[in-house]
């Protein structure tokens, strides 16, 4: 992301790209212009701000870089980075949702058997993982004044292979997918479970990003 120009005359651009590699995100100052919530044209403030909220990276023409507090590669060292992720129990900020999750159990099967006589067991060599997140929805930018989680968070855990585990494991308890829509500032809690390799789960991170926007991960220590 960078800025460049006068403050009469200068073009933004936010290029973000999904996992496939396609750009799906890719806007200008004029762009800017014409979003209903903003009267004329925007100083260098206004769009610093809009893009660093919507966009994660800010770079300026000084070349210095303003980031979110996590990281999706997993390289900073900026907490909830996976390098430095969040401890069980604190609070994190998303853009639109207040997260925490906890403590992690580590073989949830028996739980998961028990909910639902057709649910799989994990294989030999896995386990299934287990965590409880709670939420609050903080609200978001375009005004709109609910949301759900099966629909915006996405959740999974990346293990200590550094491998990424999103599959889940199955009918659950109290699962964090049925929740339903959150008003602002709402509040729920709900579990989640994937099946992980067994050997690479100490040392593994959880992490939650939104499903939209710019898809910034929060990572979340297991103990």
């Amino acid at each position: 992301m960078w800025l460049e120009g006068d403050d009469d005359d200068r073009a933004v651009r936010c290029d973000l790209v999904n996992d496939d590699g396609d750009l799906y995100l890719d806007m200008t100052r004029d762009a800017l212009t014409l979003n209903p919530n903003m009267d004329g044209t925007p100083s260098r403030e206004v769009i610093e701000q809009f893009y660093a909220e919507r966009c994660g990276d800010v770079e300026t023409e000084n070349g210095e870089e303003e980031t979110d507090a996590g990281s999706g590669a997993g390289t900073s060292t900026e907490s909830g980075s996976r390098a430095d992720p969040y401890p069980p129990g604190e609070p994190s900020t998303l853009p639109n949702w207040e997260v925490t999750v906890g403590p992690t159990t580590r073989d949830w099967e028996a739980a998961v058997m028990a909910e639902n006589q057709f649910n799989d067991p994990a294989g030999s060599g896995n386990s299934m993982v287990r965590t409880q997140v709670d939420l609050t929805f903080t609200g978001r930018a375009d005004g709109e004044e609910y949301d759900s989680p099966w629909l915006s968070l996405d959740f999974a855990f990346v293990g200590s292979d550094g491998r990424e585990y999103a599959e889940d494991c199955g009918v659950i308890p109290e699962d964090v997918g049925d929740i339903d829509d959150l008003f602002q500032d709402a509040s729920a809690s709900g579990n989640v479970c994937m099946i992980v390799a067994t050997d690479a789960i100490e040392g593994g991170t959880w992490y939650v990003q939104e499903s939209f926007g710019d898809q910034e991960r929060y990572y979340y220590a297991t103990d």
